[in-house]
Formats: structure tokens, C-alpha cells, sequence
């Protein structure tokens, strides 16, 4: 986000000329090697009215500034040109005071925070299963016999049972030869990038090389995957396609025909809810022997079964070389985990520094995954396509009233609001209600399109519903929602 400085003069100038102001600029006395008594008489007069210029400097600048800034500048001097105070000032006029926290349960449906009992419309753990007591039961008893400790480095320390049995579930779930988990989605991504771009050579029968790999991204993907990538060349190592569009894709691929391409998307994207045509991209990278990697973040363990939305999407994406999943969506807890081809993945143990240099997810929490995702696909499959059924309702009660919503009816339910002020004052007014309500700003959104990112929790009632769309209608008028 850029804050702009409203005409004054940036934190750095400020800084450049407190320092100016203080050190004077003149020579060190110790160091000069001219020992004549009339240059020291000349240089010191010279100093002297460098001095008071510079001083009357300062004053213009501290009256510039206003009390408080000033107080800061003359307290700190010159640490002010990282523009820390400028750019939190900044974000405290654009409305973003503090962080919402909970006093209580967190990712459920109703929390608290400062006293106040909040209608929550803003955890990810939509199925709120953590809170379900069977669940909670398989927490405790997986921490009192594996323990907390996260035991360390995979390829040091080593793993768990309850690692092993949640990697085998993803596997059978999707279809994959082998699975390898991390701590979080994030690190599953900044390891598979790095372990597809790394170089290894630990003896002359053991050496790999894949600096030469490029990548290709779809430009909506996940900040997650673009942090990953940070390092490679645009241009040369990352390409990036419009948004799921294959035609534009295949241009790419056709430039790239005489090198080793990893095309990189997501299956369901979480500000606008969009899915992406897996199996026309699988089919294209087959065609010019591309590998491909999808991550599923946001609709793991909820799409895929026939009778759901987006059935074909899946099929195509159950194709894919490498699948990335998130635990933190449907599952409920942190952790991340791809699934591929055996030595692939075998191979990623070692390249991956992220699962060299980075603990895991701790046991009872892989534990708990195993037992969730089991519960999901096999046990109570019903949890699914209620909560389906409850985000296709909640959607037709938005659009019965006007509102215009992101054109995918996934289960991201999301409303453009327009410039990052309105949409700040936007979630105020539901605050001051009792309804805490996400609202993405640029660079989670598009610059001026705050984007109301609505996920519905599988246990909202009637009362929480139909009191949302209440202050949807209040606030119409008034935001021009």
C-alpha cells in the first residue's frame, strides 16, 4: 500500500536534514592536514554561518511537521529515513487502528473482543469442525501420546506416525503415489519452488540440476507463490498468464517449447472465488510437456466428489503432477502438504529446504488432520454438501436483494466495494453493529476495488444470516454498496 505524503517532505529529506543540521558537514579537525592558524580562523567563520543556515533549516522543518512529528524527528534523528512512523501514520488515517483479536475461541461464528460479542463472518475454518467435541477429543488424546514437540527438520529429525498416516490419507484422497507435509501452505509453496530450482551434487552418482526450470503463473496466484518466486528473473525464469486464460497460456508455452516449464495455479482463487479450467490446462501442458502444480488451498476436501460444483474442474485437476492442499480451510487446523510422484516428492525431502530447515506440524495436529479428512470424504460426507447448500442459499439471498457478487458461486462470497476508504468505513459500520466482516485491500485486492470477502460458517444461524443482510440493505444507500 502507498501512502502518499500529503506535500510534506519525505521522512528521509526530514532525516538528511537533522543530520546536516547536527554534524555541520565540517572537516575532522584530527584528520585536516592543513595546520595553518588562518585556514582553521576561515574554516570555523565558514562553519559557523554553514551552522545558522542549517539551523534555520531545521526550524522550517520542525514547524512544517507539526508537535508531534517533531518531537519524534528530534528524538529519533536520522532512524526516521526508514519511514516507519510516515507509513503506521498513514495506515491510522486510512482506518486501520489494531488487530482483531478474540477473547475466547477464535474461528467461530460468534466471538469476543473487547467485551463485546461479535457476529464473526471472517474465520476460514468454515466447517468450524476444531470446535466439535469428538474432534477436540482427538486432539487431546493424540497430544497426551505423541506430545506437542514438533521434533525438528523432517530429513534430520524425522517424523511422527500420525505425519505418515496424514501424508497415506492425502494420497488416497487424491489419487498420488506420495505425500510430504510442512507447517503451513506458505512453506509448501517456497519449497516446491525452491526444490524446482535448485542444484544439488552430494557425489558424482547423486546430482541434480534444475536451475535451468522456468516457471509460469497465473497472475492471480496466491501472494504465497509469488513470495516463493521472489528470486527468479522475470522474464527469463517466471512468465505469468492472464487470469484463466489458456489461450494466453499456450502463447507462453509456445516461446518456451525448448525449456522445462512448471505451470503454477490455483484451483479455487480466494478473493474472487474463481476456478480455475483445470483440465483445458492439463490437457495444454501435457501437449508441450509441462509439468503442473495446483494449488487447493481453498477448495481441498470440499470439491471434487461428482455430485458437487465444479465436478469436471476437479477430475482435471486430480491429473495435475504436484497438488498443494491447506489444512486451514475445510480442515480447520495449520499445516500444508503436496502430493506427487513418488520420487518426486522422495527427491523434494532433500532439495526442498523448507522441510530441512523448518519444523512440522505438530503431531496431534497431523493426527486430528487425518481424522478430519477421514470424517469428510468417507464417515460424513453430508457435512460437505450441507455446508454447500447452506452457501448456495445465503447467495441467493444477496442477489434476491440487488447485491452484485462474484460471478463464481464457489464458497468465496465476495462484493467489490470500490476505494480501500469506503471499504474501511464499510467494515467500521458493521463493527460498531457487532458484525466483524473481512474487507481486502490492496495488494490482497485490486488497487480501489476493497473487495467484502464473505465466508459463511457452517454453523451461522438464521438470526446471524438474516441479520448481515439486514445492515447489507441499511448500508446500501449509505455506501452505495
Amino acid at each position: 500500500m502507498t501512502i502518499d505524503a500529503a506535500g510534506a517532505p519525505t521522512m528521509s529529506l526530514r532525516a538528511e536534514g537533522v543530520s546536516e543540521a547536527v554534524n555541520g558537514g565540517a572537516a575532522d579537525p584530527l584528520t585536516s592536514n592543513d595546520t595553518s592558524p588562518l585556514s582553521h580562523i576561515a574554516e570555523s567563520a565558514a562553519a559557523d554561518e554553514r551552522d545558522n543556515d542549517r539551523l534555520a533549516k531545521l526550524l522550517r522543518l520542525l514547524e512544517q511537521l507539526g508537535d508531534d512529528q517533531a518531537d519524534e524527528l528530534l528524538r529519533y534523528g536520522s532512524s526516521l529515513k526508514w519511514q516507519f512512523s510516515q507509513f503506521a501514520e498513514g495506515l491510522r488515517r486510512f482506518g486501520v487502528t489494531n488487530v482483531p483479536f478474540t477473547e475466547g475461541m477464535s474461528g467461530v461464528p460468534e466471538v469476543t473482543m473487547d467485551g463485546r460479542s461479535l457476529v464473526n463472518f471472517a474465520p476460514v475454518n468454515f466447517l468450524n469442525l476444531h470446535s466439535r467435541p469428538d474432534v477436540m477429543d482427538h486432539f487431546v488424546n493424540a497430544a497426551r501420546t505423541f506430545g506437542l514437540a514438533t521434533g525438528g527438520a523432517r530429513i534430520s529429525q524425522g517424523v511422527t506416525r500420525p505425519h505418515l498416516d496424514m501424508e497415506a490419507e492425502l494420497c488416497r484422497i487424491l489419487g498420488k503415489e506420495r505425500a510430504i507435509s510442512y507447517a503451513t501452505g506458505t512453506l509448501a509453496n517456497i519449497g516446491f519452488v525452491h526444490a524446482m530450482t535448485n542444484r544439488q551434487a552430494w557425489s558424482e552418482d547423486m546430482q541434480i540440476d534444475h536451475t535451468d526450470v522456468v516457471f509460469v503463473y497465473d497472475r492471480d496466484n496466491h501472494w504465497s507463490l509469488w513470495k516463493a518466486a521472489e528470486k527468479l528473473e522475470y522474464g527469463r525464469q517466471l512468465f505469468s498468464f492472464k487470469h484463466n486464460d489458456v489461450a494466453h497460456l499456450e502463447s507462453i508455452l509456445k516461446r518456451l517449447q525448448r525449456k522445462r516449464v512448471v505451470v503454477v495455479f490455483e484451483s479455487v482463487y480466494s478473493v474472487d472465488g474463481s476456478v480455475a479450467p483445470m483440465h483445458e490446462i492439463v490437457d495444454l501442458c501435457e501437449r508441450y510437456g509441462a509439468l503442473t502444480y495446483v494449488d487447493d488451498a481453498n477448495g481441498f476436501l470440499v470439491y471434487g466428489a461428482e455430485h458437487r460444483p465444479f465436478a469436471k474442474e476437479y477430475a482435471g485437476m486430480l491429473r495435475a503432477d504436484f497438488i498443494m492442499v491447506s489444512l486451514k480451510k475445510s480442515v480447520g487446523l495449520e499445516g500444508g502438504m503436496i502430493a506427487g510422484p513418488n520420487d518426486a516428492i522422495w527427491a523434494m525431502e532433500a532439495l526442498g529446504m523448507a522441510s530441512v530447515f523448518s519444523a512440522q506440524v505438530q503431531p496431534p495436529t497431523a493426527a486430528t488432520a487425518a481424522y478430519t479428512m477421514k470424517l469428510l470424504t468417507q464417515h460424513e460426507p453430508e457435512i460437505v454438501d450441507n455446508y454447500l447448500a447452506k452457501v448456495a442459499d445465503f447467495r441467493q439471498l444477496l442477489t434476491d436483494e440487488g447485491f452484485q457478487l462474484n460471478p463464481t458461486p464457489s464458497i468465496m462470497t465476495s462484493i467489490d466495494v470500490g476505494p480501500e476508504s469506503k471499504g474501511m468505513a464499510i467494515r467500521d459500520a458493521f463493527l460498531e453493529r457487532g458484525y466483524r466482516i473481512p474487507v481486502y485491500l490492496f495488494p490482497a485486492a485490486r488497487r480501489n476495488h476493497a473487495t467484502m470477502r464473505l465466508i459463511l460458517n457452517a454453523t451461522h444461524t438464521d438470526e446471524h444470516i438474516l441479520g448481515f443482510l439486514g445492515l447489507m440493505k441499511e448500508f446500501r444507500d449509505k455506501f452505495d454498496i
